[in-house]
Order: C-alpha cells, then structure tokens, then sequence
C-alpha cells in the first residue's frame, strides 16, 4: 500500500502515526488482610509524530467469601481520541470440594 493509504488510516489507529519513543508502567498492590486487597497500574506510552500519550490506568479490589473470591476493576484509556472508560465485575466459583 501507498503511504497515502497510511496517511488515511492513521485516524483509524492510532499505532499507525509513528513508531513507540517511550514507554512508562507502574504497577501498585496492597494485601489488606481480611478485607482482601487493592492494586493499581499506571500505563503511559509516547510516539514519534503523535503530540498525545496513549494512557492506560486501572484501579481495582479483590475479595473472597467463603471460598468464592470477587474481583472490582475500573479502567480508563485515553489518547486514541476518545477516553474509554469500564467497570468489571469477575467472580470465581470453585466446581469441586
């Protein structure tokens, strides 16, 4: 394909305006005894030919009951133009004794 082509769907994604220049993660956790625990995670990206970082943050808290164990997540990602923002619920059930 043509550099055109490129040039056209760069507006699709993101990746293709240039090349990864820097990339920067922190990943955070914390046990809280019985109460379960929380943890957190930073992604920051940088790219050649973009003004605009890529950024990726989730927060979470993880639990158990009985022996059924609860996950709470929230996530955001921004800079593709529109931010993108979830909640998850995961629950884990054992099927055996």
């Amino acid at each position: 394909y043509t550099d055109e082509t490129l040039s056209n769907n760069a507006a699709f994604s993101p990746y293709l305006g240039g090349h990864m220049k820097s990339s920067f993660t922190a990943n955070v956790s914390q046990q809280l005894g019985n109460y379960g625990g929380m943890y957190a995670n930073l992604t920051k990206t940088d790219y050649w030919n973009r003004a605009q970082s890529n950024t990726s943050i989730q927060v979470g808290y993880s639990f158990s009951v009985g022996s059924a164990s609860y996950n709470v997540g929230l996530a955001q990602n921004s800079g593709t133009g529109d931010d993108i923002r979830s909640v998850s619920l995961s629950v884990s059930l054992p099927l055996g004794n």
